[in-house]
Parts: C-alpha cells; structure tokens; sequence
C-alpha cells in the first residue's frame, strides 16, 4: 500500500530566518517508519517549512530518506496540491497539518485539499472542513461544545466591528451592543481570560482579574479584533491527544501542563508530563468524554484537547480543541516510543504508554542541543528560532523530552541527573517546578 502524508502552509517561509533543528532528525523516523511498516511505501507532499515531515535547511531540505518520495510543491490552490498527490498514485493520504502564526487555519486547507481526494476515490486521513472552521474560531468552539453538552468555560463573545460600531457616526449617542457585552461581562465570575478569536496557543492573551481591567483592555488600542471573554476554570491544566478515525479510536493518555504567574501555560517556557494515570483525576472519565466528543465531531486523523480538571467538582471541562498535531504531539509519541507519523498511521489502542516529561526552554545553542540529545534519557530535542522576530519572546524556543520510565520516581531520577549535568539550561525554578508536578503523577 502506498501512504502518501502531506501538509500545507499559507505562509511565505523564509529559510534565511527561520531555522529548525530536529534530533532525531525527520529522514531518521521514515527510516524506523519504513522498518516497521515494510508492507508501505511511502511519499511527502508539503510546504516548507513541513513540519513533523522534513529537515530544512534555509530553504532547502537538508536530508532525505531513502526509499521515500518527497514532492515540495509551491502550487496554492486545494485542486492544485491534491493533483500533485494525486500523480503518486496514492491508495492512503494522511494530513499531517501543522500550525503557524498569525492563524491557526492550515487544517482548513489540508481539509479542502481532502475533499478533492476523497472524491477521486483516494482514502484520506484527515479531519472535516467544517470541523476545522468550527476550531479554527474560538467562539465557533464554544457554541460546538455547548451545543454537543460538554463542560466549557461560560463566556462572552465580542464581535470587534459592532463593539465599535458608533464610530464614525456622529449621531450615534449610545453603542447599545457595547453596553449589552459590559452587561453580561458583569455576570460573569472572575478572573477571566480574554483571547482573540483566531489566535494562536497562548500569544495576545490576557488574564482579567476583575470587570474594571477587562472593561478597560476591551476600551483600550490592544483590543483590535474580535474576542472571546470566559471564565477561567480553576484546577489542572493537561492537554491530551486522539488519533484515528469513526469506530477505532486511541485516546493517549493526558499531560499535566505547567502555568505562569497569570493562570495559562506559557508556548515557549513550560513543563509537560504525562501520561497521567492517577485516579485523583478521574482517567476513565476523560477517555469517555474524549471518545464521545471525537465521535460527535467526527475526529479523522488526530485531533488534541486543552483541558481542565477540577478537583472540587471531579469534572473535566474542554477549553479548545486543535484538529492537527500540536505542541505536545512529540511527547505523546515519545510515551508510546512512536513518532506522530507512526501514530497517525497507527494508533495506540494496546501500547502501553511511558512516562515523560517536555521541557521548553529559551533558545540553546547548537553545541548545547547536540549534548542534550546525547544524555542518555533523551529521547527528543527540537529548536524553532526565528531571526526576523520584534520581540524576545517570538525568538522562539527550545523543547527537550525525555524519560521514558515506568514511574514517577524513575522520571525524577532522569530529572536530576539532567539537571546536575546542565545546571545553566534547567533553571531552579523550572526544577521545582517538575517536581512538584511529578508529584501529582
């Protein structure tokens, strides 16, 4: 069978900016992917810069593997992309969609291009257009939510144009839409969080602690686009992962995610560990709920779930949903000793999963990275830096997992040898932090 994984990007990509650094490097996981299914053949169809599926350097790939095809196609349109994986004959497509700043809309094109292949008979891995459009908007998301009954944080939308509606209209007196948004701002409870609609992770959020400062970032010139107001869900924060398709779904166990000082895990600097099995935080009860909303929106290919669990109500509540691989899609692997490619291909139902921990770090030099990779309990190192960035925190990050064990306190010794041994890369704080959550494993 001849599997064709492919991905797209609306993005102009600029290798002389933006630089990747993978161990093991792309080319090293076909080869294991090839290993393991030699029954396959398999080919890429993407653009740079492919994440999950190349190794770029600049603008080129720097290595590829043996015995798979590569097709780095710059055509735009769905029917353009399709027809280029259409000449390689595929009797398997898989969408391996990525994510990029501004808009997290890749898995829309990856959609649409999927409707062309499904209708030229081609078996396609890949989540619904529709689906993806539900996701991509945040609002979308909670009305999706609610209306399937699943636990959501209460929330306001702020549609930007009407919130502004009086400008320019020197009759006007009064916004009343502004005034109905301050109204049902008033009934919520408090702290809340106030995100863009179609932003990306964590970046433009703001955490409210009363109905004065959200009332004021609303007033104020960094409140440029739409919004969502909602509660924010006291607990713990995990993200967890589900792959396959209707009927043959595998829920991969969930990841306890660190927080900041405001409450959110940071994209750049945090910890992750899982999968979490304790029964404090009700395991069967998530599977349940992920397996119902999978089936419900019809999951194909992978989707991953940032989640809260409160301890006082044992409940679970789902904040968003990425139908795509995502941040955390490499420590899943690294649990279950698979890469995302390998999960996606074939998902985990009776693979007992690992315990790992991720850390991401501000940016490592080359030497570091190498010597990171060489630390024995290291199984994945990853770098994204990008050169043209305005502001320290778009420089980019560093992500380390590593573990692999089968308990807690194995993962704590994997922990301390790594933090004796780069004293200068894993800070106190960050130390602390693991093992605090260690503890809750």
């Amino acid at each position: 069978m001849k599997v064709v994984f492919y991905s797209t990007n609306s993005n102009e990509f600029d290798g002389n900016v933006m630089h990747y650094r993978t161990f093991p490097p792309c080319r090293e996981q076909f080869v294991k992917l090839l290993s393991s299914f030699p029954e396959h053949r398999f080919a890429v169809v993407t653009q740079l810069p492919g994440m999950f599926l190349l190794d770029v350097c600049g603008s080129s790939v720097q290595e590829k593997a043996d015995g798979v095809e590569y097709i780095i196609t710059q055509k735009q349109s769905a029917e353009d992309i399709a027809s280029d994986i259409l000449s390689l004959n595929p009797d398997v497509a898989v969408a391996c969609t990525f994510w990029t700043a501004p808009f997290d809309w890749l898995g829309i094109k990856d959609a649409l291009v999927a409707d062309v292949l499904r209708d030229h008979g081609i078996h396609t891995l890949c989540n619904s257009s529709s689906f993806e459009a539900d996701c991509f908007d945040k609002q979308r998301t909670h009305l999706l939510l609610e209306r399937l009954g699943i636990r959501t944080a209460k929330s306001v939308y702020v549609h930007h144009e009407q919130f502004w509606a009086e400008r320019n209209h020197r009759d006007v007196r009064v916004n009343c839409y502004k005034e109905y948004v301050f109204s049902r701002l008033r009934s919520l409870r408090y702290p809340v969080v106030i995100k863009d609609t179609v932003g990306l992770s964590s970046y433009g959020m703001e955490v409210a602690k009363t109905f004065a400062q959200a009332k004021a970032f609303l007033l104020s010139k960094k409140n440029g686009s739409d919004r969502v107001v909602e509660e924010y869900i006291s607990g713990f924060q995990f993200g967890a992962e589900v792959y396959g398709s209707a009927g043959n779904y595998a829920v991969c166990g969930p990841f306890l995610f660190s927080v900041n000082q405001y409450g959110i895990t940071s994209p750049k600097q945090s910890v992750k560990a899982g999968p979490v099995d304790n029964a404090r935080f009700e395991p069967e009860k998530l599977r349940s709920l992920l397996l119902r909303v999978s089936n419900d929106c019809g999951v194909c290919g992978v989707a991953q779930f940032d989640l809260v669990f409160d301890p006082a109500e044992r409940e679970w509540y789902v904040l968003e949903i990425n139908p795509r691989l995502s941040g955390m899609s490499n420590a899943s692997a690294c649990a279950y000793g698979a890469s995302p490619l390998s999960l996606l291909l074939s998902p985990p139902h009776k693979c007992p999963p690992k315990m790992v921990m991720a850390f991401k770090f501000p940016l490592l030099s080359d030497v570091v990275l190498q010597k990171l990779y060489e630390f024995p309990s290291v199984l994945h190192v990853s770098q994204t830096e990008n050169e043209a960035a305005r502001q320290r925190r778009e420089c980019g990050f560093c992500e380390v997992i590593f573990g692999g064990r089968n308990s807690p306190c194995e993962l704590r010794s994997d922990l301390e040898k790594l933090a004796s041994s780069f004293p200068d890369v894993i800070e106190p704080a960050f130390y602390n932090n693991a093992v605090e959550m260690l503890g809750m494993m």
